[in-house]
Protein backbone atom coordinates (compact mmCIF):
# COMPACT_ATOMS: atom_id res chain seq x y z
CA UNK A 1 0.00 0.00 0.00
CA UNK A 2 1.22 3.97 -0.96
CA UNK A 3 0.20 6.35 1.07
CA UNK A 4 1.14 9.76 -0.34
CA UNK A 5 -0.06 13.35 -1.66
CA UNK A 6 2.59 13.05 -4.25
CA UNK A 7 1.48 11.97 -8.02
CA UNK A 8 5.35 11.55 -8.66
CA UNK A 9 5.29 8.72 -6.01
CA UNK A 10 2.32 6.77 -7.43
CA UNK A 11 3.47 7.21 -11.21
CA UNK A 12 7.14 5.37 -9.60
CA UNK A 13 5.42 3.28 -7.45
CA UNK A 14 2.64 2.00 -10.30
CA UNK A 15 5.02 1.90 -12.69
CA UNK A 16 7.55 -0.30 -10.78
CA UNK A 17 4.73 -2.80 -9.61
CA UNK A 18 3.33 -3.36 -12.65
CA UNK A 19 6.65 -4.42 -13.95
CA UNK A 20 7.23 -6.99 -11.49
CA UNK A 21 3.51 -8.35 -11.06
CA UNK A 22 3.02 -7.49 -7.58
CA UNK A 23 0.01 -5.26 -6.50
CA UNK A 24 -0.42 -2.25 -5.33
CA UNK A 25 -3.12 -0.25 -3.45
CA UNK A 26 -2.49 3.77 -3.59
CA UNK A 27 -4.03 6.56 -1.63
CA UNK A 28 -3.52 10.32 -0.87
CA UNK A 29 -4.17 10.62 2.93
CA UNK A 30 -4.85 8.89 6.17
CA UNK A 31 -8.13 9.24 6.52
CA UNK A 32 -8.52 7.03 3.00
CA UNK A 33 -6.23 4.61 3.75
CA UNK A 34 -7.67 3.87 7.54
CA UNK A 35 -9.83 1.40 6.20
CA UNK A 36 -7.59 -0.35 4.06
CA UNK A 37 -5.01 -0.62 6.71
CA UNK A 38 -7.56 -2.27 9.11
CA UNK A 39 -9.59 -4.54 6.03
CA UNK A 40 -6.40 -5.20 3.94
CA UNK A 41 -3.89 -8.16 3.70
CA UNK A 42 -1.23 -5.36 3.03
CA UNK A 43 2.01 -7.19 3.91
CA UNK A 44 4.08 -3.00 3.40
CA UNK A 45 2.94 -0.10 3.64
CA UNK A 46 5.23 2.75 2.24
CA UNK A 47 3.81 6.61 3.33
CA UNK A 48 4.86 9.86 2.83
CA UNK A 49 6.63 11.00 6.24
CA UNK A 50 4.44 13.79 6.23
CA UNK A 51 0.43 13.34 4.93
CA UNK A 52 -2.22 16.50 5.10
CA UNK A 53 -3.76 15.21 7.52
CA UNK A 54 -1.78 13.12 9.92
CA UNK A 55 2.18 11.60 9.57
CA UNK A 56 3.99 8.40 9.36
CA UNK A 57 3.39 7.92 13.10
CA UNK A 58 -0.36 7.90 12.51
CA UNK A 59 0.03 5.39 9.84
CA UNK A 60 1.63 3.33 12.67
CA UNK A 61 -0.75 3.61 14.94
CA UNK A 62 -3.99 3.52 12.76
CA UNK A 63 -2.38 -0.20 12.05
CA UNK A 64 -4.90 -3.18 13.62
CA UNK A 65 -2.55 -4.51 15.85
CA UNK A 66 -4.69 -7.60 16.38
CA UNK A 67 -3.76 -8.52 12.83
CA UNK A 68 -0.96 -9.74 10.85
CA UNK A 69 1.59 -5.87 10.93
CA UNK A 70 2.48 -4.99 7.51
CA UNK A 71 5.97 -3.36 7.62
CA UNK A 72 5.98 0.51 7.19
CA UNK A 73 8.32 1.93 5.00
CA UNK A 74 8.63 6.22 5.55
CA UNK A 75 9.69 7.90 2.34
CA UNK A 76 10.51 11.92 2.60
CA UNK A 77 13.33 13.91 0.81
CA UNK A 78 14.54 15.00 4.00
CA UNK A 79 15.76 11.66 5.21
CA UNK A 80 17.87 12.86 7.56
CA UNK A 81 19.66 10.83 10.64
CA UNK A 82 16.76 11.54 12.89
CA UNK A 83 14.34 10.97 10.94
CA UNK A 84 16.05 7.50 10.44
CA UNK A 85 16.41 6.79 14.02
CA UNK A 86 13.06 7.84 14.85
CA UNK A 87 11.61 5.79 12.40
CA UNK A 88 13.32 2.95 13.25
CA UNK A 89 13.03 3.03 17.23
CA UNK A 90 9.41 3.35 16.82
CA UNK A 91 8.48 0.60 14.52
CA UNK A 92 8.85 1.54 11.12
CA UNK A 93 10.71 -1.49 8.89
CA UNK A 94 12.98 1.53 6.58
CA UNK A 95 13.44 4.98 5.22
CA UNK A 96 13.51 5.46 1.80
CA UNK A 97 15.36 8.79 0.18
CA UNK A 98 13.12 10.36 -2.42
CA UNK A 99 13.23 10.97 -5.51
CA UNK A 100 12.67 6.95 -5.58
CA UNK A 101 15.23 5.07 -7.21
CA UNK A 102 13.84 1.77 -8.63
CA UNK A 103 16.61 -0.31 -7.70
CA UNK A 104 16.26 0.68 -3.65
CA UNK A 105 12.82 0.35 -3.74
CA UNK A 106 12.91 -2.85 -4.54
CA UNK A 107 15.83 -4.16 -2.81
CA UNK A 108 14.21 -2.68 0.32
CA UNK A 109 11.08 -4.60 -0.32
CA UNK A 110 12.39 -8.05 -1.39
CA UNK A 111 14.40 -7.37 2.22
CA UNK A 112 10.97 -7.16 3.72
CA UNK A 113 8.93 -9.76 2.21
CA UNK A 114 11.69 -12.09 2.99
CA UNK A 115 11.77 -10.82 6.45
CA UNK A 116 7.97 -11.25 6.39
CA UNK A 117 8.18 -15.15 5.44
CA UNK A 118 11.22 -15.88 7.47
CA UNK A 119 8.49 -14.80 11.02
CA UNK A 120 5.80 -16.80 9.39
CA UNK A 121 7.77 -19.83 8.95
CA UNK A 122 8.97 -19.32 12.39
CA UNK A 123 5.41 -18.79 14.12
CA UNK A 124 4.31 -21.71 12.03
CA UNK A 125 7.40 -23.91 12.96
CA UNK A 126 6.54 -22.90 16.58
CA UNK A 127 2.37 -23.61 15.86
CA UNK A 128 4.15 -27.32 14.98
CA UNK A 129 6.17 -27.78 18.13
CA UNK A 130 3.41 -27.06 19.97
CA UNK A 131 0.98 -29.46 18.78
CA UNK A 132 3.56 -32.11 18.29
CA UNK A 133 4.20 -31.85 22.26
CA UNK A 134 0.33 -31.57 22.84
CA UNK A 135 -0.07 -34.85 20.56
CA UNK A 136 2.71 -36.52 22.67
CA UNK A 137 1.35 -35.33 25.75
CA UNK A 138 -2.42 -37.16 25.05
CA UNK A 139 -0.33 -40.39 23.55
CA UNK A 140 1.36 -40.49 26.70
CA UNK A 141 -1.67 -40.31 28.84
CA UNK A 142 -3.95 -41.97 26.62
CA UNK A 143 -1.32 -44.88 25.15
CA UNK A 144 -1.89 -46.28 21.38
CA UNK A 145 -5.74 -44.94 21.79
CA UNK A 146 -4.96 -42.08 19.37
CA UNK A 147 -3.37 -44.15 16.55
CA UNK A 148 -6.54 -46.59 16.28
CA UNK A 149 -9.80 -44.94 14.88
CA UNK A 150 -11.76 -47.00 17.38
CA UNK A 151 -9.24 -45.28 20.16
CA UNK A 152 -9.92 -41.54 18.57
CA UNK A 153 -13.77 -42.15 18.25
CA UNK A 154 -13.50 -43.00 22.36
CA UNK A 155 -12.15 -40.18 23.47
CA UNK A 156 -13.96 -38.33 21.30
CA UNK A 157 -17.14 -40.06 22.80
CA UNK A 158 -15.70 -39.32 26.42
CA UNK A 159 -14.38 -35.47 25.86
CA UNK A 160 -18.76 -35.08 24.70
CA UNK A 161 -19.65 -36.56 28.39
CA UNK A 162 -17.08 -34.73 29.83
CA UNK A 163 -18.44 -31.56 28.36
CA UNK A 164 -21.97 -32.47 29.52
CA UNK A 165 -20.88 -33.67 33.08
CA UNK A 166 -19.66 -29.61 32.88
CA UNK A 167 -22.34 -28.43 32.16
CA UNK A 168 -24.93 -30.15 34.71
CA UNK A 169 -22.26 -29.22 37.93
CA UNK A 170 -22.58 -25.54 36.70
CA UNK A 171 -26.57 -26.14 36.60
CA UNK A 172 -26.11 -27.65 40.10
CA UNK A 173 -23.83 -24.72 41.45
CA UNK A 174 -26.40 -22.30 40.12
CA UNK A 175 -29.46 -23.86 41.17
CA UNK A 176 -27.59 -24.31 44.90
CA UNK A 177 -26.80 -20.66 44.76
CA UNK A 178 -30.01 -19.44 43.65
CA UNK A 179 -31.57 -22.00 46.41
CA UNK A 180 -29.00 -19.91 49.12
CA UNK A 181 -30.05 -16.66 47.91
CA UNK A 182 -33.61 -17.44 48.56
CA UNK A 183 -33.46 -19.01 51.95
CA UNK A 184 -31.34 -16.01 52.75
CA UNK A 185 -33.71 -13.36 51.96
CA UNK A 186 -36.98 -15.51 53.59
CA UNK A 187 -34.41 -15.94 56.73
CA UNK A 188 -33.76 -12.06 56.67
CA UNK A 189 -37.81 -11.36 56.04
CA UNK A 190 -37.99 -13.60 59.26
CA UNK A 191 -36.13 -11.50 61.06
CA UNK A 192 -37.16 -8.37 59.97
CA UNK A 193 -40.54 -9.65 60.61
CA UNK A 194 -39.96 -10.70 64.32
CA UNK A 195 -38.74 -7.07 64.72
CA UNK A 196 -42.14 -5.52 64.51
Amino acid sequence: MLISPAEEDHTILRALFHDKGWTLHATDSLRSASALLKDSAASVVITERDLADGDWKNVLEAIDPARRRPLVIVISRLADNHLWSEALNLGAYDVLIKPLDEAEVVRVLTSAWIRQLIEQMDTTHKAFKEATAGYEEMKAKYGDMLDRPEGVSALHQAAKYEALASEKYNQAVQAYSAFVRRNRLETEIRVLGAGY
